[in-house]
């Protein structure tokens, strides 16, 4: 399903490109084996010789939500050299990936799994080691959706919300993340100032 909706994507903007329009992308969910991997690069290499398109111009960003792909994530991004620019790690999937096999992660997480961040030995070690594979492969780290939403009418609510956004930003900078994603406009300000220091982009 995920080949023919990439094939149908592209075909459609095949029809529309110049040989002036830049490269195209797009997200590839749910990978857990190198295997997946390296058909999604057959693919895509196929589709720009279908097309006529030059090779490298289709370039992909592979969302990591699942404890198959925390472990293997080397020999994933190995096929898909070349090809994929930047990795987003979704925290939350991954984590409760690995709640479904506790005794794998044994005392290493809390009570409540909606208490999970980088705070967690876990959780900060996952986030390091995601880092340092994807710059190894030259692929940008990106965060998943940062837990926070702004609070209307509530100006003591709403300064704990920007104040744990500059934390969570700040962890992830520290860790070495490229990219952090906000689910709202109004966060933005906040992590700004702190991604702009590190030279790093900022995704809503």
């Amino acid at each position: 399903m995920a080949c023919a909706s990439a094939a149908v994507f592209l075909s459609a903007w095949g029809e529309a490109s110049t040989p002036e329009t830049p490269s195209v992308g797009f997200e590839v969910p749910g990978l857990r084996t190198v295997e997946q991997a390296a058909r999604w690069s057959q693919v895509i290499d196929t589709l720009e010789r279908t097309l006529g398109i030059a090779h490298g111009t289709v370039q992909v960003t592979v969302r990591l939500d699942n404890r198959d792909a925390l472990r293997a994530l080397d020999e994933i991004l190995y096929p898909l050299s070349n090809r994929c620019n930047a990795v987003r790690l979704s925290m939350a999937s991954v984590l409760g990936d690995l709640l479904l096999d506790p005794q794998e992660v044994s005392g290493w997480l809390p009570a409540r799994q909606d208490a999970l961040s980088l705070d967690y030995p876990l959780a900060d070690a996952i986030s390091k080691h995601f880092t340092v594979v994807c710059h190894r492969h030259g692929a940008l780290a990106l965060s998943g959706m940062l837990p926070a939403l702004p609070v209307k009418d509530d100006p003591e609510a709403q300064e704990e919300i920007l104040q744990r956004t500059a934390e969570l930003t700040q962890q992830r900078l520290r860790n070495g993340y490229d990219g952090i994603a906000l689910a709202h406009s109004g966060l933005i300000a906040v992590s700004y100032t702190h991604l702009r220091a590190h030279e790093t982009s900022l995704h809503l």
